[in-house]
């Protein structure tokens, strides 16, 4: 075999190696993408799967009552692959109770219904949201979402709107100051269950 030949096999063979082993590399463009759609990592925008499309989260809207009061969604949050087994401290995310083990002992408090890329939830019963941590579960993702809740104006709406023009797609649990979103899911059309 001539050395220049071996060389240049040598030399393609290393540079055509990483593309065969990674097709996808960190410098794809995310717009080639036709859609974002939700994936497992450290941290990302939640997004929901739902009428055959993804919808990337702009806002997450609570009526008290007499306010509206929300939460701005448009960044990313720390996300947790709910597919798994309790397994104490070992892995992050491992040590977190499954989403079963935290359903036993929660209490129904809402429902939640999706109007354009805002979720909006409405209580049926008062809490006090501002001092609660928030949990969104959708799929096999839950995103734990840590951000401050304050009063938004939504002009004239009310729940009765909300639940004549929305589709409910999800529900609310409180749990140990804890809310949590269970979104139902687009294929089955039941609500989370992270054993399915």
């Amino acid at each position: 075999m001539d050395r220049r030949y071996a060389s240049k096999l040598i030399l393609t063979g290393s540079f055509a190696a990483p593309a065969l082993i990674h097709p996808k590399t960190t410098w794809s463009n995310p717009l080639d993408e036709k859609e974002e759609e939700a994936r497992l990592a450290e941290t990302a925008r939640p997004v929901i799967r739902h009428a055959a499309r993804n919808v990337v989260l702009k806002w997450f809207l609570i009526n008290t009552g007499s306010d509206w009061i929300g939460m701005n969604l448009a960044r990313d949050f720390r996300q947790y692959n709910e597919k798994r087994s309790s397994l104490g401290g070992l892995l992050r995310g491992y040590q977190r109770p499954t989403v079963s083990q935290r359903m036993k002992l929660a209490e129904l408090v809402g429902t939640i219904y999706l109007v354009n890329s805002s979720l909006v939830m409405l209580p049926d019963t008062q809490l006090n949201f501002k001092q609660m941590e928030y949990n969104l579960y959708h799929q096999y993702l839950s995103w734990d979402l840590e951000a401050a809740l304050k009063i938004v104006q939504l002009g004239d709406r009310t729940p009765e709107d909300i639940r004549k023009e929305a589709k409910q797609i999800g529900a609310a649990y409180a749990l140990a100051g804890t809310l949590i979103m269970l979104m139902i899911n687009p294929v089955t059309g039941r609500m989370f269950n992270a054993g399915s």
